[in-house]
């Protein structure tokens, strides 16, 4: 940023002896008797721990000759339970490469509840370099003790005064108090996006010093509640109270220049980026590549057939190495000779060989589903992660994405579907819903039981979209990055079957396994030892003996966020068991159907005697879940569903000797 000396000369002594003035509404080493004495809290009696106070005071330092900014954090937290230790337990991360940014003054102590109270030492605070330009502070109160009270302080250094950290206002435990000041000098504008919960107090004014200004924001939260992880949902971020700073403008001289474009803008900066558009666009980027698939693409008989020739060539020929990214800082000619590459290097390429043969491939920015929802009101390029290929073809939209060598075409990794995605176009940047796929199984057992409860027979089974993904991976157990332990957890499917019944498969078939675009079919001899339970004359069993699901992931009984389902789902069971001769079914599991509003979903039950047998009975279960997205006034619904799955999948068949 390129602001007047004269502008710097007339504010920097004023302004930052005015700002280092402020004072934080709790002061070091005062700790209120009411605190120490503390034994619960109030508002949650089972916190293990409470941040009492959780103070940020952020201001600019125009003195520095770099252009600096500090952010002084005063934190102080309540141990209430043993199972609260861990919150003694801190670490604090920053960017230290080329000293971009550093942690100061820090200091921490510890009071127990007899009033004592010990300081850490220096000698105690450790620093580890966790990843690429990345620095971890890392130290431990001593001595915890249910009733201590903790607080240390430190101080962010960063030279960037276009940057504002992020302030989060709650955490994984209850907040009586979370606070963030801010002081910003009038000649720097900001756009505040605030997130999760409302603010308890918001307040925004001009301060006057002796040929000054600067805005002065307070913005509060009181009485958080403690962040509870939940099942199908993006990421917690999404939830939590906390606030985003973006600039927009300067202002010199009075003149206000803007710093926050527009969306074609933006687009075009995107295509003019040498890490970006020049890579798709400039042949002697990616021309090994291109020299290599070419023949190929002679070869295919229609433009259908070249595009998944090309596809298929970059699944063949680049690896996805686990990470995310929209920049590629190599030319693509390099992450060819690598045969690896993160999402940018992979999926970058597609996009320039699919443009370079005619085809009409955009890239498509997205934020992960770990990494948040996408803001569309402002053209922020800070919040995209992860670059997908949109192409149209023949008026039809079709989104690729070529990081795992069993995806076919059309089925984004699970962690990009978050919703929405943007196309990065010269003429019409925009946009555009991201449609994911379907996930379909289904699975027949047709089953004998003798009169010990043991079963025989065989398993048919077939799947089609992420589940056919799902188990391809299973079965291959290929060196990937995403069947990893180290794999995205959002990239984990969450309908993983569960087996009720230890299940001995024999004699295995597969069908389609290398073909991704068919179905895949796996079927086997089954044997059950313990399928029914026997006791007297009579046979007990649960017939359901590989749910869909192996408990009711909304265990909540209020939800305080939305569920998100990555995917529609459609999962089917059946059951054709053969009971033993001088058996009749005592009592049989009750038929269900269950619908969710407006075709949202659908769970069926049916029971029934097949038609023509005297001994063999049918069991036929199907789950659909067609809505992805459920508000939390929906929850009850969603819940009321899967507990009538998991209820009907416990129930049991039960049957006496005749």
């Amino acid at each position: 940023m390129n602001l007047k000396t004269s502008m710097l000369a007339l504010w920097a002594t004023v302004l930052y002896l005015n700002l280092s003035a402020q004072e934080t509404s709790i002061k070091w080493g005062k700790i209120p008797e009411e605190e120490l004495k503390m034994t619960s809290y109030d508002l949650d009696t089972s916190a293990a721990a409470l941040v009492l106070a959780d103070i940020g005071y952020f201001t600019y330092d125009l003195r520095a000759p770099d252009q600096l900014t500090e952010l002084n954090v005063h934190r102080r937290i309540k141990i209430l339970k043993r199972n609260g230790f861990s919150e003694g337990d801190i670490e604090i991360p920053y960017y230290s490469k080329d000293r971009y940014q550093d942690i100061i003054q820090l200091k921490a102590q510890i009071f127990n509840p007899d009033g004592s109270k010990r300081s850490i030492e220096k000698k105690d605070f450790f620093e580890e370099k966790t990843a690429e330009g990345y620095t971890t502070k890392k130290f431990t109160f001593p001595e915890i003790q249910v009733g201590s009270v903790i607080e240390y302080s430190y101080v962010m250094q960063t030279k960037d005064w276009v940057r504002i950290p992020t302030w989060y206002f709650q955490t994984d435990i209850p907040v009586r108090l979370s606070e963030y000041v801010l002081n910003i000098p009038e000649f720097l504008e900001f756009v505040i996006i605030s997130r999760g919960r409302e603010l308890d107090r918001n307040e925004q004014f001009l301060e006057s010093g002796i040929g000054i200004r600067n805005r002065k924001y307070i913005l509060a939260v009181k009485d958080a509640p403690a962040l509870k992880e939940e099942a199908f949902i993006t990421t917690m971020t999404d939830y939590t109270a906390h606030v985003i700073f973006q600039i927009s403008g300067t202002v010199q001289n009075g003149v206000r220049e803007p710093y926050l474009s527009d969306w074609p803008t933006v687009a075009k900066q995107f295509l003019e980026d040498e890490s970006f558009g020049k890579r798709i666009d400039r042949k002697a980027n990616f021309n090994d590549a291109y020299d290599k698939v070419a023949p190929l693409v002679a070869s295919a008989k229609t433009p259908e057939e070249k595009i998944k020739t090309i596809y298929h060539f970059v699944l063949d020929h680049i690896k996805w190495d686990g990470t995310n990214g929209i920049y590629q800082t190599e030319p693509l000619n390099k992450v060819f000779e690598l045969k690896k590459g993160d999402a940018a290097g992979v999926n970058l390429m597609l996009i320039a060989l699919l443009k370079a043969f005619g085809f009409d491939a955009k890239p498509l920015l997205v934020s992960t589903r770990e990494h948040g929802q996408p803001i569309e009101l402002y053209p922020i390029r800070s919040q995209f992660n992860y670059v997908l290929v949109f192409l149209k073809h023949n008026d039809k939209i079709q989104l690729l994405d070529a990081t795992h060598h069993q995806r076919p075409m059309g089925l984004p990794a699970i962690r990009a579907l978050n919703n929405k995605g943007w196309v990065v176009d010269a003429e019409k940047p925009e946009w555009v819903d991201i449609a994911p796929g379907r996930s379909s199984s289904t699975r027949m057992f047709n089953i004998t039981l003798n009169e010990e409860g043991k079963a025989v027979g065989k398993i048919v089974s077939a799947y089609d979209g992420y589940a056919a993904l799902e188990v391809r991976e299973e079965l291959t157990k290929k060196d990937d990055p995403q069947s990893s332990s180290q794999a995205p957890e959002e990239d984990k499917d969450e309908d993983v079957s569960a087996t009720l019944a230890n299940i001995e498969y024999d004699s295995v078939t597969i069908k389609n396994l290398d073909d991704i675009y068919k179905t895949l079919a796996y079927n086997a001899k089954v044997v059950i030892p313990e399928g029914g339970t026997v006791n007297g004359d009579f046979i007990y069993l649960n017939p359901v003996f590989h749910p869909a699901f192996d408990e009711n992931p909304f265990k909540q009984t209020v939800r305080e966020y939305p569920v998100d389902i990555p995917y529609p789902l459609s999962h089917r069971y059946v059951l054709n068991l053969t009971i033993p001769e001088g058996y009749a079914v005592e009592q049989m599991p009750e038929q269900v159907s269950l619908s969710l509003p407006e075709n949202g979903g659908k769970f069926t039950f049916l029971v029934s005697k097949l038609a023509g047998t005297t001994r063999t009975f049918q069991i036929n279960s199907t789950i659909q879940i067609n809505q992805v997205h459920f508000e939390p006034e929906e929850y009850t619904a969603i819940k009321k569903f899967f507990d009538l799955i998991i209820e009907k999948q416990q129930e049991q068949l039960v049957l006496k000797k005749i």
